[in-house]
Parts: C-alpha cells; sequence; structure tokens
C-alpha cells in the first residue's frame, strides 16, 4: 500500500515539476525568465526540505508537513488559472514555489545531523551559482542559450576530467570535494539550459512534453547510476569517464543541432519557425 501511494505521489510530483515550469515560462516576458531558473531553483528546495526533515526527525511528520506547504500553492495556482483565463499571457508573470516529496525527506532522515547541515550548506552553494548565472545573463545580452549549454557542458566535462585523475592517483583531499562542487554547479547549469531550450524552442502544444521527456531521462539516469557506481569496483575512475563521455555526446549533439532561442516570443514560436535566420547575429556573438 504504501509504496503504492509513492509511486503515485511520485507521479503527481513529477508532473507538477514540468507543468509548472512550462506554465510560468508561458505567464513571463522573455527577459524574465532567467530569472524563475535563477531565484527559484533546486537549492532553494534542498535547503527547505532538508530544514524540515532536520526539525521533524521522523519521515511521516516531514510528509505532513510538506503536503501542509503544498495546500497554498494548490490554492494560488487554481487562483491563478481563473485569473489568466481570458488575459494576454505576455502581460503577466507569475513565481514558482518548489514542491518536495517524502521520499526525498525519507532519505535524508536516513543520515545523521551533520549531514542534514552539510546538505543545507550545498544548496546554499547551489543559490548562489544560480544568482551569479541570472546576474550573467542579465548584465552580458550576448551571453546566448547555447553559450550557456556548451560551456556549462564543456566546464562539467573539464571537472570530472580533473576528479578521474585525482581518483586515479588516490588524492582525496579539499581540491577534491572543491572540483566535485564545481562540476555539481555546471551540471546544474547545464540543466539550466535544458529547461529554457526545451521550452523555448517548442510549440505550445508539445512544450510541456518536451520538458517531460527531458525530465524523463534525467530520472532514467538516476536510477542507472548506481550501477555505474558499481564499475569503480574494477576501475576506480570509471563513473567520472561515464559522466565525460555521455557529456562529448551530448555536447556534440547541442553543438550540431542546438538553436539559439534567447529572449524568443513563445507565441510564435512552431516548427516552419526558423531560429537559425532569426537569432544569427546574437548566435555568432
Amino acid at each position: 500500500m504504501l509504496f503504492g501511494v509513492r509511486f503515485f505521489v511520485g507521479l503527481a510530483t513529477g508532473g507538477i515539476l514540468v507543468v509548472i515550469c512550462t506554465w510560468i515560462m508561458e505567464l513571463l516576458l522573455a527577459e524574465q525568465r532567467m530569472v524563475l531558473r535563477g531565484v527559484f531553483n533546486w537549492g532553494w528546495t534542498r535547503i527547505f526540505l532538508t530544514t524540515i526533515c532536520y526539525f521533524t526527525q521522523n519521515w511521516r511528520h516531514a510528509s505532513i508537513v510538506c503536503a501542509l506547504l503544498t495546500l497554498p500553492a494548490i490554492f494560488l495556482g487554481a487562483l491563478c488559472a481563473s485569473r489568466v483565463a481570458d488575459v494576454e499571457i505576455a502581460r503577466h508573470s507569475s513565481s514558482a514555489q518548489c514542491l518536495a516529496s517524502s521520499e526525498e525527506c525519507s532519505e535524508f532522515l536516513a543520515t545523521s545531523g551533520d549531514t542534514l547541515v552539510y546538505v543545507i550548506l550545498f544548496g546554499a552553494i547551489l543559490v548562489a551559482s544560480k544568482l551569479v548565472l541570472l546576474a550573467v545573463d542579465t548584465k552580458y545580452p550576448r551571453f546566448s542559450r547555447r553559450k550557456l549549454h556548451q560551456g556549462a557542458q564543456i566546464a562539467t566535462c573539464f571537472c570530472f576530467a580533473v576528479l578521474a585523475a585525482m581518483t586515479w592517483i588516490g588524492y582525496h583531499g579539499p581540491i577534491f570535494l572543491v572540483i566535485s562542487l564545481l562540476g555539481t554547479v555546471f551540471i546544474e547549469y547545464t540543466w539550466d539550459a535544458c529547461y529554457l531550450c526545451a521550452i523555448e524552442s517548442m510549440q505550445t502544444t508539445l512544450r510541456a512534453s518536451a520538458t517531460g521527456t527531458c525530465s524523463f531521462w534525467a530520472r532514467i539516469g538516476a536510477i542507472l547510476a548506481p550501477f555505474l557506481n558499481m564499475a569503480t569496483a574494477y576501475w576506480s575512475p570509471a563513473i567520472y569517464w561515464a559522466v565525460i563521455v555521455l557529456g562529448l555526446v551530448n555536447l556534440a549533439i547541442s553543438w550540431r543541432f542546438l538553436v539559439e532561442t534567447k529572449n524568443v516570443d513563445l507565441a510564435e514560436v512552431d516548427f516552419e519557425h526558423d531560429f537559425e535566420e532569426e537569432h544569427l547575429e546574437l548566435r555568432n556573438k
């Protein structure tokens, strides 16, 4: 019974995460989309969720608190849906509230108090990094979506290559931790670019489906990740090289096929729309 309920909770949470991001992106102006990724992000989710788990110390109590915190979001969502029904999308903006599942609470509660503090600090690092990304995107108009995705992907591969080398020589000191954090930050940046490009490059009827597809493959990767860790028994840097190889494949696909979508008008997006011509100047800069 518990596993069945958790399955449907996870299914509903996945749907919410996909729909809420797509919906709010459609309500925001083009120059405001990065604000959603820069201010409302997984860093805050880690901080809020870990704080709840730290004080409740019981997965059932944490689940109840998380459920109660979602009630205002449900009310506001219904209210906003009724208000925007007859209003032009371009004139509205909204905000997102991160929703957390009880499954993640259970994982956190299985750790010690010190580990919970470390997770909160890690979330704070992610929040700070997203604010840096927001500042760069706002200050430099030439900072395109392609540069965000490809630059972050290159940096991720570089960080994991360094980690692979450190693992090979048996070094696990403070620098190893710093490089690991940087690699995680750049992975977050790559994920931000995926969300933005998936939403901005698809027409309305396929926008949520495209975002959901990205999320689906991310979940597949999360399921396979523990199995990749088994390869370290045969070769210690194996898991890092797996990330590097997949990252290089992703980079090659992005370099060849990813179109520039920054500041595109979502109302005009369709399959016959040529992004390459409209954003050629921005892409070449």
